[in-house]
């Protein structure tokens, strides 16, 4: 098997893995005080609502991590969605693919750099590696 086969097969079973349930998120019914929440904490910064969502806990050495938390603030854990129920400044089409977790508020707005993502419903949580989740783009 070439290189990119075995490649290609690593990632999309990564992808397809399923996840362990998740204890975050919250009802679509608390989407709207959610998007009050978002614009309270910084309103320049947009929100985006989604569902059927993942965490990535991106696999790294605890040296790596501590070290992009330092200088850049976040976290090595990624969000992925293909359902976008709503987003307030229309970037996004079909799904997505989230820059690293900055903070969780509330246990249902995963918040990045340029962006608040209100996670609605139940959402699965899974390690992965960063070459597998760059594999995935929108």
């Amino acid at each position: 098997m070439t290189t990119l086969t075995a490649d290609l097969i690593d990632q999309m079973a990564a992808i397809l893995k399923e996840g362990d349930p998740c204890e975050l998120g919250c009802e679509l019914t608390l989407s709207e005080e959610m998007k009050q929440v978002c614009n309270d904490i910084n309103p320049e910064k947009g929100w985006c609502v989604v569902k059927s969502w993942e965490i990535w806990d991106i696999e790294c050495s605890k040296h790596e991590a501590d070290f992009y938390a330092k200088r850049d603030g976040v976290k090595p854990v990624l969000l992925y969605s293909e359902c976008i129920i709503e987003d307030q400044k229309r970037r996004f089409k079909g799904g997505v693919r989230t820059s690293p977790l900055v903070k969780i508020h509330f246990n249902c707005i995963f918040e990045t750099r340029n962006t608040f993502y209100i996670l609605v419903e139940t959402g699965t949580r899974k390690q992965i590696t960063a070459k597998q989740a760059m594999a995935i783009f929108f």
